[in-house]
């Protein structure tokens, strides 16, 4: 039921430069994080493909559906991330052997308590966009590492109890959405979207109507 159980039965070549365990694939998204992935089909386009990675030539866009109010319009957090020395699962700002990290974010709209975020990662360490946001107070709904929530549900936006029992997200409400890089043998630019998912589609339009929009900002 793995990704790469589907790739290796969808393609009859891919990369081998990670091994058997990881044939194809050049990056990783978080688990329960949605949206698109590279993967390669031979070693050249693999090798092609990550030196742009290390370059950071790639270009990534994240939506993500947050708790809090963005005091900016778009901001730089630039603050280094390392493993948390008491939770291994976890990172932290200035954790264990800190790495640079820097991203960049905008707001797409604004709700009463909430916000969509277009975040734009210029590195590429282990749960940055989540570490970095909610290191700004911006925590993104339904992250059970680092919002302490495990589901977000409609009371959450109505403060009724009786709606609790419509649960609207059970994972982090965090989305790849835009991916751009250069094709590895022609070198023309390429940019690929992946539909935002029906679960943080659903949840926006629960907060559209009921925490107050008040429109575009990004």
């Amino acid at each position: 039921g793995t990704l790469v159980n589907a790739l290796t039965w969808h393609f009859q070549q891919l990369s081998g430069v990670n091994g058997p365990e990881r044939p194809g694939i050049l990056h990783r998204l978080d688990r329960d994080t949605t949206g698109i992935i590279v993967v390669a089909k031979n070693d050249l386009a693999h090798a092609q493909i990550a030196r742009q990675w290390e370059n950071r030539r790639v270009r990534k866009e994240y939506l993500a559906l947050v708790e809090g109010t963005p005091q900016l319009d778009a901001d730089q957090i630039d603050r280094p991330i390392g493993r948390n020395p008491k939770v291994r699962e976890k990172m932290m700002v200035d954790g264990l052997n800190p790495r640079e990290a820097v991203t960049v974010y905008e707001v797409h709209r604004r709700y009463r308590g909430y916000a969509l975020i277009l975040a734009k990662p210029r590195t590429g360490r282990t749960h940055q966009i989540r570490v970095h946001l909610a290191s700004v107070g911006l925590r993104i709904l339904a992250d059970s590492m680092y919002s302490s929530r495990s589901n977000f549900t409609l009371a959450d936006i109505t403060g009724r109890a009786e709606d609790a029992e419509t649960v609207l997200l059970e994972r982090q409400a965090l989305h790849a959405w835009r991916l751009s890089l250069w094709h590895p043998i022609t070198g023309k630019p390429m940019s690929f979207e992946a539909p935002v998912p029906a679960d943080m589609r659903r949840t926006q339009e629960y907060l559209e109507r009921l925490a107050g929009d008040s429109g575009r900002t990004g």
